[in-house]
This record gives C-alpha cells, sequence and structure tokens, in this order.
C-alpha cells in the first residue's frame, strides 16, 4: 500500500512539475495521497477532511501546482507529529467571487505556533527549513509576475480560543478558469 501510494504520487508531482497550472482536481488528488502517507507515520488517532465550497468548480479552477502541499507538510511535522491524542486536519476551498480568488484554509489541531516555534528553536541548530524557504520564494516570485496572485496568513487557533490548539494557514490564489 505505501509503496503504490508513494509512487502514484511521484508520478503525479513529476507530470504536474512542468506545468504552470494544474487543475484543483489534480492539486487535491495530490493532497489527499500525501496526506494519506503521512497519516501513515503518526502515532494514535487521525482524522481528515477536505471541503470544497458550492461554488468551487475543480476541474475548471487551475493554480499553481503544489502550492498547497508545503503547508500541509509544515501542519504535519510542526504541529501534528508533536500533539498527544487525536489528531486532525481539515482543508477547505472556497470562492471568493468577487476577488476571483481562492480561498483555501489548512486548519489542523496540532500543538500551534507558539509551541512549534519554541520545538523549532530548541532543534534550529540542527534543522534549515528548506521547504519554508523554497515555498516563500515560490510565492514572491508568483506576485512579481502578476501583483498579489498568492497571499498566505497563519494563525494560532489559541489566539480565538484559549482551549483550542493548531494553527490556520489561510492562501488566497489568484485563480484562471
Amino acid at each position: 500500500m505505501y509503496l503504490s501510494d508513494f509512487s502514484e504520487l511521484m508520478r503525479k508531482v513529476l507530470d504536474n512539475s512542468s506545468t504552470e497550472r494544474i487543475k484543483l482536481s489534480e492539486e487535491i488528488e495530490i493532497l489527499k495521497i500525501y496526506i494519506e502517507l503521512e497519516a501513515m507515520l503518526l502515532e494514535g488517532e487521525f482524522s481528515y477532511e477536505i471541503k470544497i465550497g458550492e461554488k468551487v468548480d475543480v476541474d475548471s479552477i487551475q493554480i499553481p501546482g503544489l502550492l498547497i502541499q508545503p503547508y500541509v507538510e509544515n501542519a504535519f511535522k510542526h504541529g501534528l507529529r508533536h500533539k498527544k491524542g487525536l489528531k486532525n486536519l481539515m482543508l477547505s476551498f472556497n470562492l471568493l467571487e468577487e476577488e476571483n480568488l481562492l480561498l483555501v484554509e489548512l486548519i489542523d489541531n496540532g500543538v500551534g505556533l507558539q509551541v512549534s516555534k519554541q520545538i523549532n528553536d530548541e532543534n534550529s541548530k540542527t534543522h534549515k527549513s528548506f521547504a519554508s524557504e523554497a515555498t516563500a520564494k515560490r510565492i514572491n516570485l508568483l506576485n512579481s509576475e502578476k501583483k498579489d496572485s498568492v497571499h498566505v496568513e497563519f494563525l494560532d487557533r489559541s489566539a480565538y480560543n484559549n482551549e483550542q490548539s493548531g494553527t490556520i494557514v489561510k492562501l488566497k490564489i489568484l485563480i484562471k478558469k
């Protein structure tokens, strides 16, 4: 199971790496496979949900490929792996028609930004985040080509409710149909 899923993920990544934009449906399929693979590495219970808004036509909306995956990776690596108990991940896709934007929200119940920062500070001598740096450069490049193509916002869930832990990542992506 693991090897066939990993093989399928690699094939899809390679197929889409040479194109500027891919269908949202393809991006979601890649994310599903990736989440399933990451879930195998977690200890304890894990659940995830992908919600697609009514007005989101996943076969006509095109976005830069593999733009969302690094944030899903970070949810696992920095939040969910360090959490005890039930781990949840939710991805939602909604259309902001008036702005011609796709709003992608990634919500996890991991340890949150503050605890994750503490863990990273303790491990900073041995770890350098290539994915975060590469993704930031890619977003800067996309935004230099067309202003405000991609906007990313990070929120700590505990800032809204002290009893909740985890992180919310909001991506606003200029879409092409």
